[in-house]
């Protein structure tokens, strides 16, 4: 089963979110690529489907379709901080990390 990937775009002119189903976050990006709803910029993601409240949450949104920034606030979600981002990346880089030992 395929899980969810939560990407995250930014630095780019039109930020935003995107749920992708897919087995890791390189070909969660690739598979945002083709479906046309990567903006590009700068990519954070994790895998929703890990825990039991981001799983749950991920329930709410609709696959495969780029969420502005506007969309997402309405929703109740925050722009997140510089050290917000920065403990994101720790934590992917962690899941990857973890991955390729499992592989």
């Amino acid at each position: 089963m395929l899980a969810r990937w939560w990407l995250s775009f930014a630095d780019c002119d039109n930020p935003g979110v995107c749920i992708v189903a897919a087995d890791s976050f390189d070909h969660a990006v690739d598979r945002a690529w083709k479906l046309g709803i990567n903006p590009g910029g700068e990519i954070l993601g994790y895998n929703m489907d890990m825990r039991s409240e981001t799983a749950a949450e991920a329930d709410t949104l609709p696959l495969e379709e780029l969420f502005d920034q506007e969309f997402m606030i309405a929703r109740g979600y925050e722009k997140m901080t510089q050290g917000e981002m920065e403990r994101i990346k720790e934590v992917v880089k962690d899941q990857d990390s973890d991955t390729q030992k499992s592989d």
